[in-house]
């Protein structure tokens, strides 16, 4: 009989899949190519495993506030980002993550249509 995840060991598998197919080489080839440094790395440029640990940060943050934060209901989306990466998460009705995703976001554009 297989043993059943509790929510904790649940989220990790989750990040650790993410963690485990994600393309940070290509991030990394991306950054340099542009010139995009981080304040915080010296050097500027961050190593694949400074990517993997703000990616890994951002997603506990985001599980984090999807979870406990009041204001997020199901079905929403919670995000937390910086340097690039995205992460976001879901948690379904019954207050359990059902999703969570990580980005690399180059550029995005948004409009309401109120623009003249």
């Amino acid at each position: 009989m297989k043993k059943r995840l509790t929510q904790e060991e649940q989220h990790n598998k989750m990040m650790d899949d993410i963690l485990g197919n994600f393309n940070f080489m290509k991030c990394k080839i991306a950054m340099r190519g542009l010139g995009w440094t981080w304040a915080m790395i010296p050097g500027g440029y961050p190593e694949v495993e400074d990517m993997k640990r703000t990616a890994k940060y951002l997603m506990e943050g985001a599980i984090k506030g999807c979870l406990e934060t009041k204001s997020c209901r199901p079905g929403e989306t919670y995000h937390s980002a910086t340097g690039g990466f995205k992460a976001e998460a879901i948690k379904n009705k019954y207050g359990h993550l059902e999703w969570v995703q990580l980005e690399f976001v180059l550029t995005e554009w948004e409009s309401d249509g109120d623009t003249e």
